[in-house]
């Protein structure tokens, strides 16, 4: 591909170029782009015009689902991991607990930021029941750990009592981004 005569490698990402014919390209020193970069909520660019390196697409800070565990096990007391998206530091503010396929009995554990049921990394207590599910498609339990600033990438579910009847849940963990990964 040939460059026409007018541009320069120090063009700036708003100034179009002309390349054969093919219509307007933007330049940041180092790439050529079709189009400005647009990013829409909550993804945002970080160093968009590339100057400072590439452009990397990223999470905009703020509320959002933080984690996602669909298809929990209720009748295991092993950890069940799920992955933190998005956020190298986070504080949750919500849980939701829905979608079960059954009544729990006598179900109770905890969401911790460690395995192995890590007492100093409890975001959810050990001794949390499940009794408010009802095994109807619109039950949901709502829970709401201390808020505190967390950097663990993933999160698990440990039961300390498992459920004696097949039941299987989702897990719905939700706050605010305070640093995104690319940060």
């Amino acid at each position: 591909m040939q460059l026409s005569p007018g541009f320069n490698k120090k063009v700036a990402v708003s100034t179009p170029v002309v390349i054969q014919g093919k219509g307007p390209l933007y330049g940041n020193g180092e790439q050529i782009f079709a189009q400005p970069h647009i990013a829409k909520d909550p993804l945002i660019y970080l160093n968009p015009d590339g100057i400072e390196g590439p452009p990397i697409l990223s999470i905009r800070p703020g509320h959002m689902q933080l984690a996602a565990l669909v298809g929990a096990d209720g009748t295991i007391t092993t950890d069940q991991r799920f992955d933190v998206k998005g956020a190298a530091q986070y504080v949750i503010d919500t849980i939701f607990v829905l979608n079960a396929t059954a009544v729990p009995s006598a179900m109770t554990g905890g969401i911790y930021a460690a395995p192995s049921k890590g007492a100093a990394a409890a975001i959810i207590p050990a001794t949390q029941s499940y009794a408010g599910l009802t095994g109807d498609p619109h039950s949901i339990l709502k829970l709401t750990p201390d808020m505190a600033i967390r950097e663990a990438p993933y999160l698990y579910l440990s039961l300390t009592t498992p459920n004696a009847e097949p039941i299987k849940f989702d897990i719905l963990v939700y706050g605010y981004v305070t640093k995104t990964i690319s940060d």
